[in-house]
C-alpha cells in the first residue's frame, strides 16, 4: 500500500481489493505461522479495511523482506486455487483456530474433544483414506466395494498430525495416561505420544500390541514402557468394521491390569463395531463415520 508521507519501519498491507475475493487479513495473518513468519498486526490501523500491518525491525535484510514478500505472494497463490484451504490455516501449530462466532459466545472449547474447526480440517485428510470402488476383503473378512486405508492418512505428514492431535485432545478428556493399539497404528501412536510431550500436561505413553508375536529378543506380545496395573488407558484404531482388532488388543491387554476406558477410532464403517464394543463395556468415539463420507453399503 503506497503512501506520500516519509518512510518509517514498519508498512500496512490489505487484502481488500486484491485478487482474491474473501480472503480476509486474519486469513492470511493465520496462514503466515504455517511458513514460520510471525503474524503481523492485523486490522491496523482501522482507517484501512482488512489491514495487516508489518512492522520489521531495522535489522533485517532485504533479503528477509523479500521472502517474506514471496510468502505473502504464496498465499495469495494459495487463496487463488483454494480459498478455504487459506481459511483453515494454521495447520502445522500446536493450537488451531478457533472458530471466531463461538468463541465470543464462549463455546470454542468443549464437547466430544474436538473442535469443530479441527474436524472440518481433518475431514479432506480421512475422505483421502476412503479408495475407488471395487471389490474388497476387509480385515474382519467381510467383503466390501469401498474400502478406507487409514494409512493414506497416517503415513502423510498433515494427515498423521490432524488425526493424532484429534485423538490426543479426546485422551486428555479421557484422563487416560497411555495409548495402546497393535502394530498396525504404530504411527498414530507415536505421534499422539509425540504430541502430548510438547504441552505442560503429561505426556502419555504407548503400548504397542504385536500381532506377529517375536522370537527373538524379549519376545514380548506388548512393546514399549510395562503397563501398569489400574491405570486408564485409550485404544486407538484407524478403521472398524464389526471390532475384530479391537477385541485381540482387549484380550492382549487384559493379563496387564489396566482398564481400557474407550477406543478411539479414526473411521468406523458403522458396520457393528460400536454395539460390539458396547456390549463389552467399551464405548468407541470415532472420528469419522461412513455416513459421513457418502459411501456405498
Amino acid at each position: 500500500m503506497a503512501v506520500t508521507s516519509d518512510s518509517m519501519h514498519e508498512f500496512v498491507a490489505t487484502t481488500k481489493g486484491g485478487r482474491v475475493v474473501g480472503l480476509r487479513a486474519l486469513d492470511v495473518a493465520k496462514r503466515l505461522l504455517d511458513y514460520g513468519v510471525y503474524a503481523p498486526t492485523a486490522y491496523f490501523p482501522t482507517t484501512v479495511p482488512e489491514a495487516l500491518m508489518f512492522e520489521p525491525t531495522e535489522t533485517e535484510s532485504k533479503r528477509s523482506l523479500d521472502l517474506l514478500a514471496e510468502v505473502c505472494a504464496a498465499i495469495v497463490a494459495e487463496a487463488e486455487r483454494d480459498l478455504d484451504h487459506v481459511r483453515g490455516a494454521p495447520y502445522l501449530t500446536p493450537v488451531s483456530r478457533v472458530d471466531e462466532v463461538e468463541a465470543r459466545a464462549g463455546r470454542c472449547c468443549g464437547g466430544d474433544g474436538r473442535s469443530d474447526r479441527a474436524a472440518r480440517r481433518a475431514a479432506p485428510a480421512a475422505r483421502r483414506a476412503r479408495l475407488p470402488l471395487g471389490d474388497f476383503v476387509l480385515a474382519s473378512g467381510r467383503r466390501s466395494d469401498y474400502f478406507f486405508d487409514g494409512k493414506q492418512v497416517t503415513l502423510e505428514g498433515r494427515g498423521l498430525f490432524l488425526a493424532a492431535s484429534l485423538m490426543l485432545a479426546r485422551c486428555r478428556e479421557l484422563a487416560v495416561t497411555a495409548v495402546a493399539g497393535d502394530d498396525g497404528v504404530g504411527p498414530l501412536l507415536g505421534a499422539i505420544v509425540a504430541l502430548s510431550g510438547a504441552g505442560s500436561d503429561p505426556a502419555l505413553r504407548a503400548f504397542m500390541i504385536r500381532k506377529v508375536e517375536k522370537v527373538h529378543g524379549t519376545a514380548a506380545k506388548i512393546a514399549g514402557p510395562v503397563p501398569v496395573k489400574g491405570e486408564r488407558v485409550a485404544l486407538v484404531e484407524d478403521v472398524v468394521t464389526t471390532g475384530g482388532s479391537a477385541f485381540r488388543a482387549l484380550e492382549a491387554l487384559a493379563p496387564t491390569g489396566v482398564v481400557v476406558a474407550e477406543a478411539i477410532v479414526l473411521v468406523d464403517r458403522e458396520e457393528g463395531a460400536e454395539a460390539a464394543l458396547l456390549a463389552r463395556s467399551l464405548p468407541l468415539h470415532a472420528l469419522f463415520r461412513r455416513s459421513e463420507f457418502g459411501t456405498h453399503s
